[in-house]
């Protein structure tokens, strides 16, 4: 196990991702996949929320090469999800990005591929929070600061 991204399962169903430093290698980047694709395998049928804070992750260019990889780990899960229901757990995601090189990535994946579940990226940690509760409570938020990523 890597220390790049770290799973906090805490408040499950609130996922906290922080990623941390630089990809170094293939590990690094498995650790991410691997960790997200086992909640799908939990035990538990409540649908979850992913949580990504980004702001420790040392993006760069060169992690564009991992971009297709990302891809490629989005579409395995949406044909999972044509033969097993626990693959559409994921209620949404809030990816928290204060770095202009990581929303080029996320811009780059996501102009190929679709979410698998509406994304909402915000600047903050608090806007996270604050979203992910409004959310839970069903209060309407103001999407202002907010880019959203469609399914």
């Amino acid at each position: 196990m890597t220390d790049f991204a770290i799973f906090n399962y805490d408040s499950y169903p609130k996922i906290n991702v922080n990623l941390n430093g630089y990809l170094k290698n293939d590990n690094d980047f498995y650790s991410f996949i691997n960790g997200w694709e086992s909640l799908y395998i939990s035990n538990s049928d409540k649908k979850f929320t992913l949580i990504i804070n980004t702001t420790s992750y040392n993006s760069s260019l060169f992690d564009l090469k991992y971009c297709y990889s990302l891809i490629q780990f989005l579409n395995k899960i949406k044909e999972k999800r044509l033969v097993d229901n626990n693959y559409d757990k994921l209620k949404h995601s809030i990816i928290i990005v204060n770095n202009s090189i990581t929303r080029y990535l996320l811009e780059f994946i996501f102009s190929f591929q679709s979410p698998l579940a509406n994304i909402y990226i915000v600047e903050t940690v608090e806007s996270a929070e604050y979203l992910y509760y409004n959310f839970e409570n069903n209060i309407e938020n103001n999407y202002l600061n907010v880019s959203i990523i469609k399914v």
